[in-house]
C-alpha cells in the first residue's frame, strides 16, 4: 500500500498527457476551413473556370496545403476528381490530381505569386 500514491500520480500524469495529445490534435483541425467559391485552373492550353469549387485550407507545421474540388462532386476537368495541393517549402509546393480511376497523378512543384500557384504547365487559383 505504499506505492499507491506514487500510482495515483503516475495515473494523473498518463492522463493529462492523453488531454495535451487530444487538445493539440483538436487545436490542428481548427487551423483549416472549408468554403466554396470560385477557382480557375489552367492546364496545357485549357481553362477551367467551375463556380461551385469546394476549397479546402489548412496548415500544418508552418506549411499550408490546398484540396480544390467541385462541391457535387463532378470532376474539375475532364478526369480530375480533385486537386491538391501541398507546400514543402515556404512559396513552393508539391501538387497532384486525383483522377476518378483513383490514380494519383503528380502535376509537379509549382510557386506561389501571391495570388496563384504557378507549375511548368498549369496555374491554380482560388477566389
Amino acid at each position: 500500500m505504499k506505492h499507491q500514491p506514487c500510482f495515483c500520480r503516475l495515473l494523473l500524469c498518463a492522463l493529462f498527457l492523453c488531454l495535451a495529445m487530444y487538445c493539440g490534435q483538436a487545436s490542428a483541425a481548427e487551423d483549416s476551413a472549408v468554403r466554396t467559391g470560385k477557382c480557375t485552373i489552367v492546364s496545357g492550353n485549357h481553362t477551367y473556370s467551375p463556380s461551385d469549387c469546394l476549397i479546402k485550407k489548412g496548415m500544418d507545421e508552418n506549411l499550408s496545403w490546398l484540396i480544390i474540388e467541385r462541391k457535387d462532386g463532378r470532376p474539375l476537368l475532364e478526369e480530375i476528381l480533385l486537386i491538391s495541393v501541398t507546400e514543402t517549402t515556404p512559396g513552393t509546393a508539391e501538387v497532384s490530381g486525383l483522377t476518378k480511376d483513383g490514380i494519383n497523378s503528380r502535376w509537379g512543384e509549382a510557386r506561389f505569386d501571391g495570388r496563384c500557384w504557378s507549375g511548368d504547365d498549369f496555374r491554380i487559383c482560388t477566389d
